[in-house]
């Protein structure tokens, strides 16, 4: 199970109208994953630049994004111990 606080995406300017859409469907990307069974907090993610294009459309950035804060939780989680 995944829980999100808050989730900020900074989006490049062409981007920003369809920003309301593309953090449910990347909320919704997220809850689609499989995650670990045991409990991992993370206080904070931060994943690096990622590249998009504003012709995509917004389900593959969603994904695309989905993927990248995967990723970067799952490294986090690992290097903290997978528990805290």
């Amino acid at each position: 199970m995944l829980e999100i606080g808050r989730l900020t995406l900074h989006l490049p300017p062409e981007l920003e109208g369809r920003a309301p859409r593309l953090a449910r469907l990347t909320g919704e990307a997220l809850a689609r994953r499989a995650w670990p069974a045991r409990e991992t907090i993370v206080d904070h993610v931060a994943i690096p630049r990622v590249a998009i294009s504003p012709a995509w459309s917004d389900r593959r950035i969603a994904e695309h994004l989905a993927e990248a804060i995967q990723r970067q939780v799952a490294a986090q989680s690992l290097a903290s111990g997978g528990d805290t």
